[in-house]
């Protein structure tokens, strides 16, 4: 039920989205809002205890498809959706989708839900990186624009792992 609600109001999200003439200060403060907002909601669900999971032979394989299922999705049909379309195709959660379906008929809701809350501080770190992108892209080229987005987007999951770690030490 949570899943079909999310989808509903991302969809909602991307059609209102669709209607903005966005820049790129005006998206940037949307993300730090709606990140910001998102990690402070979902603060009392990030302590679930996580039962311990056995992984499956065909896990990273049903979210291996689901991913290329996207991709060829969004490849086949974007020359006939137009550009709009296209991108908010392409930013379909669908990692995260893949593992609440996964995690909720395992471990139950409470668990997936935090596995979900400590997901937020994540997608700062890809905003960023997302950002990054926009402002190298045509001066460095795609090449080495991608190259720096993708070592941006491990820094920052390597700085909310370490940072992590030190708290649970204290």
């Amino acid at each position: 039920m949570s899943f079909g609600i999310a989808l509903v109001v991302w969809i909602g999200l991307i059609s209102v989205g669709g209607a903005v003439s966005w820049t790129l200060v005006s998206a940037t403060a949307l993300n730090i809002v709606v990140i910001a907002a998102s990690f402070g909601l979902s603060a009392p669900l990030r302590h679930a205890p996580m039962p311990r999971v056995e992984t499956r032979w065909y896990d990273l394989m049903l979210r291996a498809t689901m991913v290329a299922l996207l991709v060829g999705t969004v490849v086949a049909l974007s020359f006939r959706i137009g550009p709009t379309a296209t991108g908010n195709l392409a930013v379909f959660p669908i990692v995260l989708s893949s593992i609440m379906i996964i995690l909720h008929h395992r471990v139950g809701g409470p668990a997936t839900a935090a596995v979900m809350a400590n997901a937020v501080i994540g997608l700062g770190g890809f905003a960023v990186a997302v950002l990054v992108l926009n402002l190298t892209a045509e001066g460095l080229g795609s090449a080495l624009a991608l190259t720096l987005a993708l070592l941006v987007s491990l820094g920052a999951n390597l700085m909310i792992y370490v940072v992590r770690q030190r708290l649970a030490a204290t």
